[in-house]
């Protein structure tokens, strides 16, 4: 006997933007994480942590759904990752002003919300040469 098939969910890729059961609507969590980036040297005089202070998210949302950005610090590659967030935003966001600083800084962007769909343009990121390596 192959058992009861029906209590196993049947998915169709890339049509929609929600999980639907039944009558319930629930979205689909989706997020991707930037690559890391530093300003590391050679020379540890001249290596300096990075002090984030903008970001300008560049994204065309749906149905006028919200997205989050969370960043994430370290301060050399095996230390703990610090949190900045996440902050909420919009289509009509321009900026977000942050205030955290690492040796390493990453961006997690993640759509969560019922009829969430995105497109990712060109997000700026604006920074400042922060303090020393310690």
């Amino acid at each position: 006997s192959q058992g009861d098939v029906t209590s196993y969910p049947v998915w169709t890729h890339e049509i929609g933007t929600n999980r639907v059961e039944n009558n319930n609507v629930f979205p689909i969590n989706s997020y991707f994480e930037t690559n890391q980036i530093d300003l590391w040297s050679s020379n540890i005089e001249v290596s300096y942590f990075i002090r984030n202070r903008r970001i300008a998210p560049d994204f065309i949302q749906t149905s006028n759904t919200n997205m989050t950005v969370t960043v994430n610090t370290q301060k050399y590659p095996n230390s703990p990752v610090v949190s900045d967030g996440p902050h909420t935003f919009s289509n009509e966001t321009e900026k977000i002003d942050l205030s955290s600083q690492g040796g390493i800084v990453s961006f997690l962007f993640q759509s969560n919300e019922v009829n969430g769909f995105y497109q990712s343009g060109k997000t700026l990121f604006f920074f400042e040469k922060g303090d020393t390596f310690l």
